[in-house]
């Protein structure tokens, strides 16, 4: 059973009084709670149906400006004791901060739940799923494939009298496939969507059909011909991952230790000014979507880049006290990048030697956002026509002159549940094949 407003309330409530007992001056108890409904598929067939139950409590102590966390995942009385003296000893040893702090007095309760978990809707619809790939793409194999139905609870309280609750509900579903020929057989693939109900079949959703139907095409492939600095056109998931660099620049761990980027350009032009980049976990349609950010405060949606200028860093209350900058109003994720005036085809018609590029293979960018690493599931774009699909492909370039150099954005946009993204034309990526 998921955990109810009560239950959290008689756990955190004693956990707090334990806290408060140690003679700490600010204490804070955090307790997330997840039931799992999840149903998969492996080999094609539809195999496990089971139910997962996950509950954390995070205690934190700052005494003398010194801080101790610990979490356990046992809310038993004397388990909550033990963690609690073991929290208190490790404030103690701890290196002094004044920036250790707690969120002040808000007070929250939210709940927004899907319309599940419906057991024989998720039977019907995976089935279906299955049945219609068999049917459209033969030679696409179902590596695996879980529909799982999610009731998350996060509680906050802290000593200055917060108390935060955000429940919600969703579906998630994650696929990963490869296709196969012979004795040849495509790179594997994955999507993964969130959605608030099950009303439209699973093939259908985000860009689930687009990337399986791609690869049968991906079975022969070859490298690209020779090396040039050129264009990408980047998928609303690879735009992603890039999306995800940038933000780790705008975060605390690189904000803090002055190694970010970005570390002075607020309010300056950062990005193309067809880039308008929102992180928005308040936003309905965004399923899964948080209300509280991780140092407990309410969240708000936030708009981080506005026709390529930067407005807003990604500092917790700790970041924002180290740098000396106003804390952010939420922790990023759920993006929407603001979708452009072109067609996707118009964009790859004007491409006279690159890429379309779906995923990329490659470590963190380095310090200065140097980015290196493999094409994979993508295709070749040349004198504006897609050809085919590429092998043994690298890529390198700058994360920070990638926005700036963003020269059309799509009119489409692919809606994960997690993420609302455009395509994106870019140049001056380096380019080597064989």
């Amino acid at each position: 059973m998921k955990m109810s407003y009560e239950k959290s309330t008689e756990i955190l409530n004693k956990s707090c009084h334990s806290l408060e007992a140690t003679g700490a001056e600010k204490t804070a108890c955090d307790l997330s709670h997840s039931m799992t409904h999840e149903l998969n598929v492996d080999g094609g067939e539809i195999s496990l149906f089971r139910t997962i139950f996950d509950t954390e409590l995070t205690l934190t102590v700052i005494k003398d400006d010194k801080k101790g966390t610990m979490t356990t995942n046992r809310t038993d009385e004397d388990s909550v004791r033990e963690t609690v003296r073991e929290t208190y000893d490790i404030a103690l040893s701890s290196e002094k901060d004044p920036a250790y702090d707690i969120s002040e007095k808000n007070t929250m309760r939210k709940e927004v739940a899907g319309d599940g978990p419906d057991a024989d809707r998720m039977y019907e619809r995976l089935k279906e799923f299955t049945s219609d790939v068999k049917a459209a793409y033969p030679s696409v194999i179902l590596e695996q494939a879980i529909l799982d139905y999610k009731v998350l609870t996060r509680h906050y309280k802290n000593s200055n009298e917060a108390d935060l609750y955000h429940e919600r509900g969703f579906y998630e579903f994650t696929v990963m496939f490869s296709a196969k020929k012979g004795e040849k057989s495509s790179s594997f693939n994955f999507a993964d969507v969130t959605m608030n109900d099950l009303s439209h079949p699973l093939l259908e959703a985000g860009g689930v059909k687009r990337l399986i139907g791609e690869a049968p095409h991906l079975i022969d492939t070859k490298p690209f011909p020779g090396k040039c600095i050129g264009e990408i056109v980047m998928t609303p998931e690879c735009l992603l991952d890039f999306i995800m660099f940038l933000s780790s620049h705008l975060s605390d761990r690189a904000m803090i230790t002055g190694t970010s980027f970005l570390k002075d350009a607020l309010g300056e032009e950062v990005a193309s000014p067809l880039v308008t980049l929102k992180s928005l976990p308040l936003d309905p349609s965004m399923a899964g979507g948080y209300a509280i950010t991780q140092d407990g405060f309410p969240a708000e949606n936030l708009t981080l880049i506005e026709k390529g200028v930067l407005k807003s860093y990604l500092l917790s209350q700790y970041g924002a006290a180290k740098c000396n900058r106003e804390r952010a109003a939420n922790n990023g994720r759920f993006y929407l990048l603001e979708p452009g005036r072109d067609s996707m085809e118009s964009m790859i018609r004007s491409v006279k030697k690159g890429l379309l590029l779906t995923r990329f293979s490659g470590g963190n960018p380095g310090e200065n956002g140097d980015f290196s690493g493999v094409a994979k599931n993508s295709f070749l774009i040349e004198n504006g026509e897609i050809k085919n699909g590429l092998s043994e492909t690298m890529i390198s370039g700058n994360v920070k002159e990638l926005f700036r150099n963003i020269k059309a954005v799509s009119a489409e946009v692919s809606d994960s549940g997690h993420s609302r993204l455009p395509w994106a034309l870019t140049d001056q990526i380096t380019i080597s094949g064989k």
